[in-house]
């Protein structure tokens, strides 16, 4: 009687471990299907360590410094480049600022049949539109003021450094403050017409520009650059 009922319970507990077994098979079974489709399996228990902080993310402070120290070498190269490539395009503007006036005034003096000047004030680093309102002899006695003068850009003045060959058909290298047209749209000198009507600008970096006037009326800008002027 004992003997079977130890028989009993060793039969019990075998079948109790098979399907222990099984089901821990199923589960393993059922983790290995989860972790292929939907990530990590985590069974029942104390969690590790490592999973508390498995979802932080973050940056080292060595990894922070490699970044700062790379923004701060890009930028030392890039600013000064910057700050070039900025001054030469206020002088660039300046010289088609004073040349865009010119050809307003060879249009203005031709429109209203009488004479008009770009006077440039060259230690001011400004210019102004005036028309004729009385008329001499040969040439205007009085000019007037039209618009507002028009100033050059900051850094940038009349000039034209250690640069000794003139642009266009100027003769002499020299910054005309009065450029007149007659009426015609031709520029003058004393009623006569001249083609050595130029004006030069310069920044604190050397480049240099130049409005040139032709003795046809003909306004163009240069740039020097290699011993010679281009024109732009």
């Amino acid at each position: 009687m004992w003997k079977k009922s130890a028989r009993s319970r060793r039969s019990r507990g075998f079948h109790a471990t098979r399907g222990f077994s099984a089901t821990a098979k199923n589960k393993n079974s059922d983790c290995r299907r989860w972790t292929l489709v939907e990530g990590p399996c985590r069974g029942p228990g104390p969690a590790r360590q490592g999973d508390k902080n498995h979802d932080q993310r973050g940056f080292s402070v060595i990894e922070l410094a490699v970044v700062t120290a790379i923004f701060l070498i890009v930028a030392a190269i890039a600013i000064p480049t910057t700050m070039t490539a900025l001054q030469t395009y206020r002088t660039s503007s300046s010289a088609r600022s004073i040349a865009s006036q010119l050809a307003l005034a060879k249009m203005t003096a031709a429109s209203n049949f009488t004479q008009a000047e770009l006077n440039c004030n060259l230690a001011g680093n400004s210019c102004q539109l005036e028309v004729c309102t009385t008329k001499g002899v040969s040439s205007c006695t009085t000019f007037t003021n039209q618009g507002g003068a028009v100033l050059l850009s900051p850094g940038v003045s009349f000039g034209y450094g250690s640069i000794t060959t003139p642009a266009g058909t100027q003769t002499t290298i020299q910054n005309t403050a009065q450029i007149v047209f007659n009426s015609r749209g031709i520029p003058v000198i004393a009623g006569a017409a001249t083609s050595n009507d130029a004006l030069y600008v310069t920044d604190q970096a050397g480049d240099t520009y130049a409005v040139t006037v032709y003795a046809s009326g003909r306004v163009a800008v240069w740039r020097y650059g290699g011993g010679v002027w281009s024109l732009q």
